[in-house]
């Protein structure tokens, strides 16, 4: 029986295109919110691993306001990451500039 699990090659190529698909989103809100930043992280699961039996990517983007600006859930495929791409650049194209004038 063939697994449907993403093998670790897979897993590394889906990463890769998440950041070469979402970095210019994430560039263009840097430009509103220069404290942005974003991560994409892989993970490898064991068979074993109670938590994490597939392997896949998550993207996080932090900034200097108060709270996360994105978290996608768990990325498996082009599809997942086309969907959260799409997503996030529907926040960015509302992201306003933080008003410091009091």
């Amino acid at each position: 029986m063939t697994s449907t699990k993403n093998s670790s090659h897979d897993i590394f190529w889906l990463a890769r295109y998440a950041h070469n698909t979402l970095a210019p989103v994430f560039a263009q809100a840097k430009t509103v919110e220069p404290s942005l930043q974003f991560q994409i992280k892989i993970t490898f699961a064991d068979e074993d691993s109670k938590f994490s039996k597939e392997n896949h990517i998550t993207v996080a983007s932090h900034w200097g306001r108060d709270g996360m600006f994105q978290l996608s859930s768990w990325l498996r495929t082009k599809a997942d990451v086309d969907r959260f791409a799409a997503k996030s650049a529907g926040d960015v194209a509302n992201l306003q500039p933080l008003d410091v004038s009091a």
